[in-house]
Formats: C-alpha cells, sequence, structure tokens
C-alpha cells in the first residue's frame, strides 16, 4: 500500500513547498513534479514514520532539503 494512492486531493493542491502539482508516478513525468513524502522532522534526527510528520512534496525540494531543519531550508538558509 502506498500512502500517495489515498492523497489525490493532496497532489492537485500541489507540493507543500512550491505549489507546483505533483504526480503518483515517474514514468513520463518530469522530475520536479514527482511526489514524495517529506519529513517534517528528518529520519536522521529520529523523526517518526507517521502521518503528522510528513509533508507532500516534490522529490527535488525533498532532496533539497536534506536533514536540514525546516524552519532553517523555508528560510532560505543552508546551515
Amino acid at each position: 500500500f502506498s500512502p500517495l494512492k489515498a492523497m489525490d486531493k493532496l497532489l492537485n493542491d500541489g507540493c507543500a513547498y512550491t505549489g507546483q502539482k505533483l504526480e503518483r508516478s515517474a514514468s513520463g513525468v518530469r522530475p520536479g513534479k514527482i511526489a514524495s513524502l517529506e519529513h517534517i522532522m528528518p529520519a536522521s534526527w529520529g523523526g517518526p514514520d507517521e502521518d503528522g510528520n510528513f509533508l507532500v512534496t516534490g522529490q527535488i525540494a525533498n532532496s533539497r532539503r536534506g536533514d536540514l531543519e525546516l524552519i532553517k531550508y523555508l528560510k532560505g538558509m543552508s546551515v
């Protein structure tokens, strides 16, 4: 079971960071439009794999953030 299959409205609402509409599948979709579940508190910090700790984002935006603290990422800070 993929939680993204139950998230059509969230996919249509778009990436939490960019607002760009997202797609579930990578088939024929530009990388920035592929949906990804982003941990609010990074898993590397012990963040839980629970619904309340996820944002729906594009894969590129998710990758750019890495394990940077969310507020620092949103403010455009690199450390």
